[in-house]
């Protein structure tokens, strides 16, 4: 049953009467209390742990050294590392007790990263461990989540022993047998991680079945009877439900009813489950039979116990938790509430927050809260309204939002305006019924009120307080807002809730049926009054927008991105919020940092004098508002507000003067108002930002569990991070620049009237014409803020970080687009959503069961490969004649065929013919598998077909394809043509771009009337994919590339780019680019026409316009080819008659006199085909040419563009920035596309994934005409930049639409043949896409066998090796400013390698210094700028962070790890291939040995990293390129390096330190400036 859960057959663990001691006693004697635990027996000696002495413990980052030393390192490496001794219960008690309740950050972290959890907790847990044990599971997993890592996920492996945790941790609230004060906290936190990791099956049955049906047993019986009443579904479920909980309980009875036959006794502590043991101490006494009678009925009883005891805990544990949640809320006692207990009501918004916006868990929960009057309880708590800030008032105001969003809970369809109206209508028209049966004198006006008066909250009061008391509570019940259940409650004087929700108060009751009558304001209309730019009162709110140092411990009033979203709405209302915001932390950072540098400080009769000096702002003079135009008709916003702010930039010159007068049109400024900043904010800053540096190296862990921070020092940290109070920040407004003048009113930022004075700008004043936000003047005129002449600083930002507005612009215009729930494929509604089958957009799953016939061109290199790419299939060739199998190019069909009837021959991958091809069953298809048609195979017909001669000229040539695809890269290509959604992951090296490349391609060839839309993360991106796109058979006249990266794709094509061939060099691929170049060509084809109607003698000026080609084509042209033809047949009719040649009928010779070959060799086919040839020729000019006619007619440059766009471009590329900025011109143009590629999809966050989705208007008969998604990308490699911590952390706003979908299982192709690097060195990499036997990554075969891949790096021992660095002149990392970590021993050493290379000859731009850290970067660029000066060595390749780099790639990579402390943001396995996938032929690695070594994360790869010895290992003797050595050799070590003199061999020597690298490279210089000279002097 669909609204059933799955309940499993467990025992209810029955709590022995020692397991009831009190924790005191436990605590006071552990020996005692451990051995009163049946089952939880030690496997050896319980040791006993003492822990680091008091006086060592600190919340500082602990050093390696303090590692190795620790007790901790010194238990793990006895027990879990690597001896593993046994389980100890009372070690794991001591542990709890002493490190992870009593200890600090550090201390846990250290357990953490020690692997307790996975090699000690989790593998020895069992159902009869301690609390303890369990808690201590708990707080891992928490820790877990916190650093990034699904923990949940690894240990869902176990299915059976992780239904035993879940079991355990419910229990343990629900029996309180064991204190949870303190720790409620984390308890609710798993909740929250365990109810975000749903996409595991596993997780999600242990979940969900606490939040099913069951849970409705809590629910009023009114409540309940209306709610089974509106679906005839749900009553049969619950009635099911009951029966067999009804069932059960007879079961139970019977069982104890008659104790003759009970079963033998088992072990309270144990399960029914995958520990379930039956005692064998204890002998049977009765004969044989019954016995076994008395097993049946035992096994039989304990069944019946186990679904009964997990009928009761589902159906217990969240009401529990609620009414919990909802006694502590009423109980007032004067008092401020405890930290640990603020902590826990945020942490229990929170987790009804996530449970709500997701329909699985929403559902039976939402019915839950409301009939508990949820909301009302917690507005009307004393206590709650006596915290400090609004934390939880927004959390509750999301609740509230949530608990009323515009979704069916039941069957998830999205209500539209009109049926939220119709849900309020119905309640209203109630209400009326109501009043006029039972109280006609009371309410006789509101009989006949409108229902727009009556949803209005001051009418409808005006109405109900004229009842009394008695007659508000009738009309509640009347109305369903009052059950008997509340009446109950009302009646019990010891309630705790009467305290809060008083039903004698009539306030009470007023609010009650207000809650229910009164409908919530539309989402659309807050929208649209918000402003786009944020003000002072958002920048400085940190419980909206918190600092940048998130811990992870806190609870936010921030919306998330789960795996699943109600609806489109809501998808784009939280992205919305979470992009504003993240915009807004950006924009926050620029103005604290600009308004610093200013140095404001009062003045006189409260002026404010700025101080200080700024490249990005600058004082303002002057402020004025120009104009306000009205709103329109139905709006209260208006329409535009504009003013002009004046600017001295006198003190600016030279280049920073000429940015102040560069400003273009849309750039976005701020103004901000100063007032009485406080005299002390320099040194308060100065406060600041030293606590900032010793935050980041982890001196002073502020997060809520620092247990060495008091409640005062919190308190001063949050009152001095008031930056806006200490600085004097009063407001804040955004404008929009549309006008530039100087003080003689010259408009200097007009591209169309550039200033051609030679004196430059007149004055030092400047003055801006700006667009301000008109919600935001309406909104400060409403609450009467008069602030803009006070306005007395104006900011500017980096333009290519201030595209905020466009893209929320286009978001919220998204949202307001009525038909919005319809701009997304009806085939992809329910997957973008998170619901449905996984597979049901895929290819193989749509309606259409029969795949449509692909002209597969190029694709194919020959008959053999055709049969290589498809091994699972039946492959049959059409006009095969004999063995011969036909040449490329292939048309290719689908058939299915019942596997009875398969007895045609088969062609397989080696060639032969085969009677039968078995596939396999899996649930995501493989290449060539069928699923949903079940007994059939995939038949697949190749229809070979000719290419016609395309011209007798060299550019005639049609450039064709030469990569050989795998067999997974053309299931790829062969999705992707298809329609419905592709998902390729491609891993690093395995041609993704190759393939989108083809995929675009085959689109262009199949569908001629179709467009393809283009997407890309980045413009190098972007550019290299349009680059191999231009090397292909598409007409460049096809071609558009939007967006500012063009200008690097002209350079690119004019340098001769490396897969453009020199095609398309100087040609400019932006709309006015190709508006020039195709009236160029259009010119050049005029040209040809006029030659070509000279060559046959026809006198006109046919060549003047496209309109006279076009009729000289009609007229003479085509009238000449028929004639041709007619003849043709006539010498075809009489063959050895013949008195003329094909090349005496051919009517244009002349024209095609320029040949460099002779057209005609006499021989009749080849004649035939070679006139064909020129006929297709003469086509393709006069094709082009009606292309180009409506440039004729078209006379506006803009006009010409548009029509480029919309018409004539078939395949348009952009960012996805630029699809988000422009999508508002777009649909206004009419623009339309039918598939789109996006490339990088895994680094585009999820909402500028949709934008490039919805960039053209919906059909409103057919609805979306979208028909191919292909989202290509790697969630292995690095997630979308998020800069602010609690975003990325808290909101996952750096979750990627691909990653998420592949999270939800839908079918991807992972490309497995890698041809990038080395197989030694792929293999660090590869185990990351190793996770199943169908996908795999391997090595193509030219890694295998090319030279270059099999021979050693000169002067090296090993191709990859980590070298263990220690400290540097007594020093590791070193932190100068927040997060700008460096490591001078590491970037002395990387700089040494990099020497050493050039000095045997590497050329510089093959190399690549790669490390994790700005700071890192910055470093070794000094260090290369000092010691590199000698031109022996010259600058490498590249200096960049890992995260830079990702996408490029080079032969030799320096990787720098910088940490010593602790691991960092290395953990992240994402960055981690990242860094370790950029090198193609060698790669060396610096970092702390014993530091990444001992975390669990990075086991796999730095275990190969660690094979090859930890010291950098060199060959004297050899130079590069040459090598005669084999990679796969290992070398002995011989010696340490001290000079370059010794042996030429082949033995490695062995490099200590940085030191005698140093002492190395300074010889070998020497040695070659000696070398030099010797030259020179000869």
């Amino acid at each position: 049953k669909t609204f059933l859960v799955q309940h499993h057959s467990l025992i209810m663990v029955k709590k022995t009467a020692q397991k009831c001691t009190s924790v005191a006693d436990e605590v006071a004697s552990p020996a005692k209390a451990v051995a009163s635990q049946e089952g939880d027996m030690d496997v050896v000696a319980s040791p006993t742990y003492t822990g680091l002495p008091d006086a060592k413990r600190t919340n500082k980052a602990p050093t390696v050294q303090d590692i190795i030393v620790d007790p901790i390192t010194q238990l793990a490496s006895e027990h879990w590392s690597s001896q593993k001794k046994g389980y100890s219960s009372q070690m794991v008690k001591d542990i709890y007790l002493k490190e992870i309740v009593g200890g600090n950050w550090a201390r846990f972290q250290l357990l953490e990263v020690s692997s307790y959890l996975e090699n000690y907790l989790w593998p020895h847990f069992s159902a009869d461990k301690s609390p303890e044990h369990i808690l201590s599971i708990v707080l891992m997993v928490n820790e877990k989540y916190k650093n990034g890592i699904s923990a949940l996920e690894d240990l869902a492996k176990d299915t059976e022993k992780v239904t035993i945790f879940f079991e355990s941790v419910v229990d343990m609230y629900l029996q309180k047998t064991f204190p949870l004060d303190g720790l409620l906290d984390q308890y609710l936190l798993f909740l929250i991680n365990t109810f975000r990791s749903l996409e595991n099956s596993t997780i999600r049955q242990n979940a969900l079945r606490y939040l099913s049906l069951p849970i409705w047993e809590s629910l009023s019986q009114s409540r309940l009877s209306v709610e089974l009443s509106s679906s005839e579904s749900l009553a049969t479920h619950w009635q099911g439900y009951l029966a067999h909980k009804k069932d059960l309980l007879k079961t139970a009875q019977k069982t104890v009813a008659t104790p003759s036959k009970k079963a033998p006794a088992v072990s309270a502590s144990k399960t029914a489950s995958a520990g379930k043991r039956k005692r064998k101490d204890e002998p049977v006494e009765e004969p044989a039979s019954a016995a076994e009678t008395t097993s049946s009925d035992s096994a039989a009883a304990t069944t019946s116990d186990a679904e009964l005891a997990s009928l009761t805990r589902d159906s217990t544990f969240f009401p529990t938790l609620l009414q919990s949640f909802l006694a502590l809320v009423c109980t007032d006692t004067g008092a401020d509430l405890p930290a640990a207990t603020v902590r826990y009501l945020e942490r229990f918004a929170e987790l009804l927050i996530d449970l709500l916006s997701q329909l699985p868990t929403r559902r039976f929960l939402k019915v839950l809260l409301e009939d508990s009057h949820f909301v009302i309880v917690c507005r009307r708590s004393p206590a709650l309204a006596r915290l400090e800030g609004d934390l939880f008032s927004k959390l509750l105001s999301s609740i509230d939002t949530y608990l009323h969003f515009e979704v069916d809970d039941l069957t998830g369809q999205a209500l539209t305006t009109q049926d939220m109206m119709e849900r309020s209508n119905a309640k209203i028209h109630a209400l009326q019924q109501v009043a006029y049966s039972d109280f006609p004198e009371a309410l006789r006006d509101l009989v006949f009120c409108s229902v727009g008066e009556l949803s209005k909250k001051q009418y409808l009061l005006r109405h109900i307080q004229l009842l009394d008391l008695p007659q508000l509570i009738k009309l509640a019940q009347k109305l369903g807002v009052l059950s008997d259940q509340d009446l109950t409650i009302a009646a019990d004087a010891s309630a705790v809730r009467n305290s809060v929700l008083n039903l004698e108060d009539e306030a009470v009751l007023w609010e009650l049926l207000v809650e229910h009558l009164v409908p919530r304001p539309s989402h659309l209309d807050e929208l649209n009054l918000m402003p786009l730019y944020p003000t002072e009162s958002l920048l400085w709110d940190y419980n909206t927008l918190p600092l940048s140092h998130y811990s992870g411990n806190e609870v936010l009033a921030l919306p998330k991105l789960n795996l699943q979203f109600l609806s489109i709405h809501d998808y784009l209302l939280r992205n919305f919020t979470l992009f504003r915001l993240e915009s807004a932390y950006e924009i926050r950072d620029d103005l604290t940092d600009a308004i610093k540098r200013m140095g404001p400080k009062a003045g006189l009769r409260g002026a404010v004098n700025f101080g200080g000096w700024a490249r990005m702002a600058v004082p303002i003079v002057s402020v004025s508002v120009d104009e306000v135009t009205k709103p329109k008709l139905g709006e209260l916003v208006p329409r535009n507000v504009d003013c002009t702010v004046t600017i001295d930039i006198s003190r600016y010159s030279g280049d920073m003067r000429q940015e102040w007068e560069s400003f273009r049109e849309h750039d976005v400024v701020f103004l901000v108002a100063i007032q009485a900043p406080h005299p002390d904010a320099a040194a308060m800053l100065q406060e600041y930002d030293s606590r900032q540096r010793a935050n980041s190296r982890g001196k002073n862990h502020k997060g809520k569990q620092n247990k060495a921070s008091s409640d005062a020092e919190q308190s001063e940290e949050e009152e001095f991070f008031d930056f806006a109070r200490v600085f004097g920040v009063k407001y804040v407004r955004g404008g929009e620049l549309f006008e530039l003048r100087d003080e003689a009113n010259h408009v200097l930022n007009d591209p169309s009237r550039p200033d051609e004075r030679k004196s430059g700008a007149v004055g030092n004043q400047r003055r801006l014409r700006l667009h301000l936000d008109p919600a935001q003047y309406y909104a400060d005129m409403r609450d009467g803020v008069d602030c803009y002449e006070s306005l007395n600083l104006l900011v500017r930002r980096n333009a290519k970080e201030n595209n905020f507005k466009a893209i929320l612009h286009t978001i919220r215009d998204l949202i307001n687009t009525a038909a919005v729930g319809r701009a997304i494929p009806a085939w992809l509604n329910d997957v973008f959503l998170g619901y449905g089958r996984p597979e049901e957009a895929n290819y193989r799953h749509l309606t259409a069961s029969s795949e449509e016939s692909i002209d597969y061109g190029d694709t194919f290199l020959d008959a053999q490969h055709v049969i290589e790419a498809f091994p699972d299939s039946t492959v049959k060739f059409e006009s095969a004649s004999g063995t011969e199998l036909p040449p490329p190019p292939y048309r290719i069909t689908k058939e299915l065929v019942d596997v009875v009837d398969s007895s045609a021959a088969t062609v397989t991958a080696s060639g032969k013919k085969s009677k039968k091809s078995k596939t396999s069953a899996t649930a995501t298809p493989a290449a060539g598998e069928v699923s949903g048609a079940e007994g059939k195979k995939e038949t697949l017909i190749v229809r070979p077909y000719a290419l016609p001669n395309q011209g007798p000229y060299p550019t005639d040539a049609v450039p064709l394809n030469t990569i050989r695809y795998t067999p997974t890269q053309v299931e790829a290509i062969r999705s992707g043509s298809n329609k419905g959604l592709t998902m390729v992951v491609g891993p690093p090296g395995t041609g993704k771009t190759d393939v989108a490349v083809q995929i675009i391609v085959n689109l262009y060839r199949n569908h001629p009337t179709q467009k393809i839309l283009i997407v890309t993360h980045s413009n190098a991106a972007l550019n290299d994919l349009f680059e191999k796109i231009m090397a292909r058979d598409v007409a460049p006249r096809h071609l558009l590339r939007l967006g500012s990266g063009e200008s690097e794709l002209r350079e690119n094509l004019s340098a001769g780019g490396a897969n453009g061939g020199g095609k398309g060099q100087g040609e400019a691929f932006s709309k006015q680019g190709r508006v020039n170049w195709s009236l160029s060509r259009r010119l050049q084809l005029l040209a040809q026409v006029q030659r070509l109607s000279a060559s046959i003698n026809v006198p006109g000026d046919f060549g003047n316009s496209c309109e006279t080609a076009a009729y000289f084509q009609l007229e003479h042209v085509q009238s000449r080819i028929e004639k041709y033809r007619i003849d043709l047949a006539a010498i075809e009719r009489a063959v050895s008659s013949a008195t003329k040649t094909v090349q005496e009928i051919f009517p244009f010779g002349p024209y095609f006199s320029d040949c460099e070959t002779p057209l005609f060799c006499g021989e009749l086919q080849q004649d035939k085909d070679a006139a064909q040839g020129c006929f297709v020729h003469i086509d393709k000019i006069f094709s082009e040419l009606s292309d180009y006619r409506a440039f004729e007619l078209l006379r506006s440059q803009n006009l010409r563009a548009d029509f480029l766009l919309t018409k004539q471009a078939r395949i348009v590329a952009m960012t996805c920035t630029h699809a988000a900025m422009t999508r508002g011109r777009l649909v206004e143009l009419g623009f339309k596309y039918d598939s789109i590629v996006m490339e990088e999809a895994a680094q585009v966050l999820e909402v500028e994934t949709l934008i490039p989705m919805l960039l053209q208007d919906t059909d409103r008969i057919d609805g979306a005409r979208l028909q191919r998604v292909v989202l290509i990308g790697d969630h292995h490699q690095l997630p979308p930049v998020v800069k602010h911590a609690a975003f990325q952390k808290f909101s996952r706003l750096d979750q990627s639409m691909f990653t998420r979908f592949v999270r939800l299982g839908v079918p991807c192709v992972q490309l497995d043949r890698q041809g990038r690097a080395r197989a030694e060195i792929a293999a660090l990499y590869s185990w990351r896409y190793n996770q199943s036997p169908t996908h795999r990554l391997d090595n193509l075969e030219h890694v295998l066998q090319r030279p270059a891949f099999l021979q050693a790096n000169p002067g090296f021992a090993h191709t990859f090796q980590f070298v263990d660095v220690g400290d540097f002149q007594g020093k590791g990392e070193a932190c100068p400013t927040p997060h700008f970590f460096q490591n001078l021993g590491e970037a002395e050493y990387v700089v040494a390698v990099y020497q050493y290379m050039r000095l045997l000859g590497y050329p510089a731009e093959k190399i690549s210094i790669l490390t994790t850290y700005n700071g890192q970067k910055s470093l070794i660029q000094d260090i290369i700028a000092q010691r590199c000066k000698n031109p022996i060595f010259g600058l490498p390749g590249a200096i960049s962070t890992v995260d830079k780099y990702q996408g490029q790639q080079n032969d030799y990579v320096l990787l720098s790890l910088v940490r010593t402390e602790s691991v960092g943001h290395v953990r992240d396995i994402r960055r981690l291939v990242v860094a370790l996938s950029r090198a193609r032929l060698g790669l060396y690695v610096f970092g702390r040995e014993a530091l990444f070594s001992n975390c669990y994360e990075l086991t796999t790869a730095f275990g190969m990293l660690r094979s090859r010895g930890n010291k950098l290992q060199l060959v004297a003797g050899e130079a590069y390129p040459h090598s005669d050595r084999p990679a796969a050799v290992d070398l002995d070590t011989t010696a340490v390096v001290a000079s370059t003199g010794g042996s030429a061999g082949v033995s490695a020597h062995t490099v200590e330190d940085v030191t005698a690298l140093g002492v190395l490279v300074y010889q070998m210089v020497q040695q070659a400036q000696s070398m030099q000279q010797q030259q020179q002097a000869v």
